[in-house]
């Protein structure tokens, strides 16, 4: 399986080294490539005179131009290393919002500004529930939301 960038495409290729070979791809098109620009599964066969072949591929579209990326651990020892807990990211982002949870559901931390962090102060070493829900101004979605965990460590 392959994934591309939303907004560019991919050449799935099928050229066989024997002679006269028939492409049927499953847009109909009988090249021996496929150029692609969403995610589905392409197929072709390939035929002669002897034999029939099928094959399919499938493609994954995914937003390549905001990558946003939250951590598992940390550790707000004062080390300057690792103390505080937040994204991870180079996209700009509208309608941001990071609330953190203990493991009773009672929120502990929030920002709505992806720059001002977590320092894990007053709560005990264990794990804790995010959520985070923004709109990615590179990628021109609405409104996304993903949720993890992160532990603390003393």
């Amino acid at each position: 399986d392959t994934f591309i960038c939303e907004g560019e495409s991919i050449i799935l290729d099928a050229t066989s080294p024997l002679s006269d070979v028939q492409y049927h791809w499953i847009d109909f098109s009988t090249e021996p490539t496929l150029e692609v620009f969403t995610s589905g599964i392409y197929s072709v066969t390939l035929s002669n005179g002897c034999d029939t072949i099928t094959a399919s591929q499938e493609i994954f579209e995914k937003d390549c131009d905001c990558v946003l990326y939250f951590p598992n651990a940390f550790s707000p020892n004062g080390d300057g290393h690792n103390d505080r807990f937040g994204p991870i990211t180079t996209c700009a982002f509208a309608n941001y919002e990071l609330r953190i949870y203990n493991r009773w559901g009672k929120e502990v931390f929030y920002s709505a500004d992806p720059r001002v962090t977590w320092d894990g102060e007053g709560v005990p070493e264990g794990v804790y529930v995010w959520r985070v829900q923004f709109e990615g101004m590179l990628n021109g979605h609405g409104l996304a939301e993903r949720t993890g965990s992160v532990v603390v460590i003393r």
